[in-house]
C-alpha cells in the first residue's frame, strides 16, 4: 500500500498495483490510438506521461509496478532477432527505459515535495489556530499600524475586546483615538510618538471606553519595523485586557488599606511575618510600646520579652515554624517608657493560598495584664478560702467531737438517777409527796437530756445527717400526748381546740412530738403560774393543716422577732439569766418542721403581751393510727423460766450498782464487768444470754468487746452510751450490737429493748 499527503497534512493510503494497473492500461489505450490510428512512429510516448500519473498518485511503487508493465508489453511486440539486432524499436525500447527512469526520479522528487509543502501548511495553521485561541483565552488581540498609509488592522479578538463586531472597525488612527478614555489620550499619543522616533519597544496601559459605556483597561505592547534606511514604517503589536488585573489590584489595595487602618486603630499589638518568620509588618501600637522598627525587631526581639519567658517563646515559635500550627502564649512584654513588664496573650496564624501553601504569618497581642493579676489574685483568695473552709470544717469536727464527748459526760451521770427515779416511781407504796418528788427529779433529768439531745440534733441538721422515719400519724394525737408530757403541773391553764378535720400528716412522729413538746415547754418556761396556754387546730385550704400555740406569758421583743428562730438566740442576757435554756429549741423546730414540708411562724404584740407560734403542714387522708402515750411501768419480776444471765459492762461505778440492782430486782442473773479484760474474763466463765456494754471503756471500747465476744461465743450484745450521734449508731451496730441505747435512759425502756433483742429471730 501506498501513503500519499493528503491536502490537509493527513497521509492518503492506495494501492499500488491497481494504480499501476490502470496506468498501464490508460498507456497502451494511448499508443494504440497514437501508433496504429495517427500513424505517429513514437510508440513509447504515450507511456511517459501515464508513467508519469502512475508515480504522482500512487507513489513511487506503483510508477514502478506501471514501467514493468510497459516494458512488458513493449517487449512482446518486438521480435527475439530484433532484440538481438540493435534495431530502432529495440533502441526506441532502451531510450524508453532511460527516459522512463527519469519520468519516475521526477516523480518521486515531486511527491516529497508536496508532501512537505503539504505538512508546513498543516503546521502553519495549527499554529495559526493555537494562536488564536491563546488570544482568545488571555483576552488578547493583535494589531498592526501602517505608518506611511495610517491605516491600522485589529484582529478579530481586538474588535471584540473594544465591544465592535467582527469586521466593524475601519481601521484609522482616529477611530483608535475614540475609544481611549479622554484622560489618557494624551498619554497613549505621547507613549507611541516615543516609540516610532527611538525605535524602541511600545508598552503602555490605558482605559478604553465601549460602544455600551464600560470602562475597560488594555495592556498594549508593540514593535516598531523600519526599512533600511531607517525610516519607521509599520508598527506591529498585540494588546490584552487588564480589566480584572486591575480590579483585583484594586480591591488588594483596599483591603491593605483596610487592614491598616485596622491595625492602627485596635488596642492590640498586630504584625505579619514572611512564611519563615521573619516580620514584614509591626502596627504603631507595638512600635510605640517596645520601641522597636520593623528592623530592629528581626534582630533583637527578645529584649523586649520578660528573660524568663524567652526560653518557652523561642520553643513555641519553632514548633509552630516547624510544623506549620498555629502559635498561642501568654508572656510578658518590656513596655519602653517604664521599663515595667506587663502580660500579653499572642496568637499567631498561618495564611494559606488555594493550594493550601502557607505563604505568611499574621498575629497579634492582646493586654491581659489585669486579667493575669486578677485571675492570680482570685487564685491566692481561692486558696485562702480552701484554706479557711479547712480550718472551719476541722473546727467544725473538733466541736463535733467535743459535743459528742460533752454529751457523754453529761450523759452518764444522769443514768443512774434516771434509773433510780424509775425504780422509785414503780413502788406502790411511795407516799403521794414522795412520788411528786420523785416525779420532779425525773422531769429535770428529762430536762437535761433534752438539752442535751438539742446540742446533737443542731449538729445534726446543720450536717445534713439527721434521719426521719416517716409514716402517715394523727397530729392530735401527737398534740394531747406532748400536752401530757410537760402540762400536767397545774401551774397553767390550759384550753385546746382541736376542730381541724384533716389532723393527719406524713411525718416521722418522733420529731413531730419533738416540734410541739418543744413548743409547749417554751410557752410552759415563759408564762407565770396562772397564765393561759391555748392550743388550737384549723384547715387551711383543702391540703393543709395549722396547729397555734398560744401562750400569755413574757412575750417576744418586736427587735427579737425575725432572729427568734436563730440558734442560741435568747434576746438580752437578762431574759437568757431569767429563764434559762441554750436558744435552741426553736431553731430545732424550725428545721424540722421544713424537712416536713411546713412552715413555722412567730407572733408577738411585745414584751409582756404573749405569744403565739403558728405550724403548717401538708396533710394526708390514709392514716396509720399513732401508739398512744403508755403510762410508767412498774418493775415487775420476769416469769419464772425466763431470767437471762446477762454480761453488764460499765464503768461507771454507780450506773453499774443501780443497773445491776434493778436487773437483779427483776429476777435476771447479772455479772458486772468495769473494762474490756474483766468483760472477757467474766465471759469465760459463761455462758450468758445478752451482753450490755459501754463503749468508753479504761482499756478499750465496747466494740472491740462486742467483736470479740461474737466470734467467740456468738454473743448478742445492747451498747450504751452517753455517745449519740449518727455516726456513734452507725459504729456500734457495724461491731455486733443488736442496738444502740443513749444515755440517759430509764428503765421501762431498758427492759423493752432487752426483750426485743432477746426474743427469737432477732440477729
Amino acid at each position: 500500500m501506498s501513503t500519499m499527503p493528503a491536502a490537509d497534512g493527513s497521509r492518503r493510503t492506495r494501492d499500488p498495483v491497481l494504480t499501476a494497473v490502470a496506468a498501464v492500461a490508460l498507456g497502451l489505450g494511448c499508443r494504440l490510438l497514437v501508433f496504429h490510428v495517427f500513424h505517429i512512429p513514437l510508440p513509447y510516448l504515450p507511456f511517459l506521461p501515464c508513467l508519469m500519473g502512475a508515480v504522482l498518485y500512487g507513489g513511487i511503487w506503483a510508477g514502478v509496478l506501471a514501467f514493468i508493465g510497459f516494458v512488458g508489453f513493449s517487449a512482446l511486440d518486438l521480435e527475439p532477432t530484433e532484440l538481438i539486432r540493435a534495431s530502432s524499436a529495440a533502441t526506441g525500447l532502451l531510450f524508453f527505459c532511460a527516459a522512463a527512469t527519469c519520468v519516475l526520479g521526477l516523480g518521486e522528487w515531486a511527491n516529497r515535495t508536496r508532501s512537505h509543502a503539504v505538512r508546513a501548511s498543516a503546521v502553519l495553521r495549527e499554529s495559526e489556530e493555537r494562536l488564536r485561541v491563546a488570544l482568545e483565552a488571555g483576552q488578547m488581540g493583535t494589531w498592526e499600524w501602517s505608518i506611511a498609509e495610517q491605516r491600522v488592522r485589529w484582529s478579530a479578538g481586538l474588535e471584540k475586546i473594544h465591544g465592535r463586531l467582527p469586521g466593524t472597525f475601519k481601521g484609522t488612527f482616529e477611530e483608535v483615538l475614540a475609544d481611549i478614555h479622554p484622560e489618557d489620550r494624551e498619554r497613549f499619543l505621547a507613549a507611541v510618538r516615543d516609540a516610532v522616533t527611538r525605535r524602541v519597544d511600545y508598552q503602555f496601559e490605558y482605559r478604553i471606553i465601549t460602544p455600551d459605556g464600560q470602562e475597560r483597561w488594555l495592556e498594549s505592547r508593540g514593535k516598531v519595523f523600519s526599512d533600511e534606511e531607517g525610516s519607521p514604517q509599520r508598527m506591529t503589536g498585540v494588546c490584552m485586557d487588564v480589566t480584572e488585573q486591575h480590579e483585583s489590584a484594586r480591591r488588594l489595595a483596599d483591603a491593605h488599606r483596610h487592614f491598616q487602618v485596622l491595625t492602627e486603630t485596635v488596642p492590640d499589638f498586630v504584625w505579619s511575618c514572611a512564611a519563615d518568620g521573619r516580620v514584614d509588618y509591626l502596627n504603631p501600637q507595638y512600635v510605640t510600646f517596645t520601641g522597636l522598627t520593623v528592623d530592629e525587631v528581626n534582630v533583637r526581639w527578645h529584649t523586649v520579652v520578660h528573660p524568663d519567658d524567652v526560653p518557652k517563646v523561642v520553643s513555641a515559635w519553632a514548633a509552630s515554624l516547624r510544623n506549620a500550627e498555629p502559635f498561642e502564649l501568654e508572656y510578658r512584654f518590656l513596655r519602653a517608657r517604664d521599663g515595667a513588664y506587663r502580660w500579653f496573650l499572642t496568637r499567631t496564624v498561618a495564611v494559606r493560598d488555594d493550594a493550601g501553601t502557607l505563604v505568611r504569618w499574621v498575629g497579634t497581642a492582646t493586654d491581659s495584664h489585669e486579667a493575669r493579676v486578677a485571675a492570680e489574685e482570685r487564685e491566692r483568695l481561692l486558696a485562702a478560702e480552701r484554706a479557711a473552709r479547712a480550718d472551719v470544717e476541722r473546727a467544725s469536727r473538733v466541736k463535733d467531737d467535743f459535743l459528742a464527748a460533752l454529751s457523754h459526760e453529761l450523759r452518764t451521770p444522769l443514768t443512774p438517777v434516771l434509773l433510780t427515779v424509775s425504780s422509785l416511781e414503780s413502788q406502790a407504796s411511795l407516799s403521794a409527796q414522795a412520788r411528786e418528788d420523785v416525779q420532779n427529779i425525773r422531769r429535770n433529768v428529762e430536762l437535761e437530756a433534752r438539752l442535751i439531745d438539742d446540742l446533737l440534733d443542731l449538729t445534726r441538721i446543720a450536717r445534713g445527717k439527721i434521719k426521719y422515719d416517716f409514716r402517715n400519724v394523727d397530729l392530735h394525737q401527737l398534740i394531747h400526748s406532748a400536752l401530757g408530757i410537760c402540762c400536767t403541773d397545774g401551774r397553767l391553764s390550759v384550753e385546746y381546740d382541736l376542730s381541724a378535720r384533716r389532723h393527719h400528716v406524713h411525718g416521722d412522729p418522733a420529731r413531730l412530738q419533738q416540734i410541739f413538746w418543744n413548743l409547749l415547754s417554751n410557752s410552759w418556761k415563759f408564762t407565770p403560774p396562772g397564765g393561759k396556754l391555748i392550743v388550737r387546730s384549723t384547715d387551711v385550704g383543702e391540703d393543709k393543716v395549722s396547729v397555734e400555740v398560744y401562750d400569755s406569758g413574757a412575750g417576744i421583743d418586736p427587735e427579737l422577732l425575725p432572729r427568734v428562730f436563730d440558734a442560741f438566740e435568747q434576746g438580752d442576757a437578762i431574759r437568757a439569766r431569767k429563764f434559762g435554756g441554750l436558744g435552741l429549741g426553736l431553731a430545732i423546730c424550725k428545721a424540722l418542721v421544713q424537712a416536713h414540708g411546713g412552715a413555722i411562724r412567730a407572733h408577738s404584740d411585745g414584751l409582756g403581751r404573749g405569744c403565739t407560734f403558728a405550724v403548717e403542714l401538708p396533710t394526708v387522708t390514709a392514716v396509720e393510727q399513732a401508739e398512744p402515750a403508755r403510762p410508767p411501768q412498774s418493775i415487775a419480776p420476769v416469769e419464772r423460766g425466763t431470767e437471762l444471765r446477762l454480761l453488764l459492762v460499765e464503768d461507771h461505778p454507780a450506773t453499774l450498782s443501780v443497773m445491776t440492782k434493778l436487773l437483779r430486782q427483776m429476777g435476771h442473773q447479772v455479772v458486772g464487768a468495769a473494762s474490756v479484760a474483766e468483760g472477757l474474763e467474766a465471759a469465760g466463765k459463761g455462758p450468758y444470754d445478752l451482753l450490755i456494754s459501754d463503749l468508753g471503756l479504761p482499756d478499750g471500747t465496747g466494740h472491740d468487746l462486742m467483736q470479740q465476744l461474737r466470734k467467740m461465743y456468738g454473743l448478742k450484745g445492747i451498747a450504751l452510751s452517753g455517745y449519740g450521734m449518727d455516726d456513734d449508731i452507725t459504729r456500734s451496730l457495724e461491731s455486733g450490737f443488736a442496738e444502740h441505747v443513749v444515755k440517759p435512759v430509764d428503765f421501762q425502756r431498758l427492759q423493752a429493748v432487752i426483750a426485743r433483742v432477746t426474743s427469737n429471730g432477732h440477729a
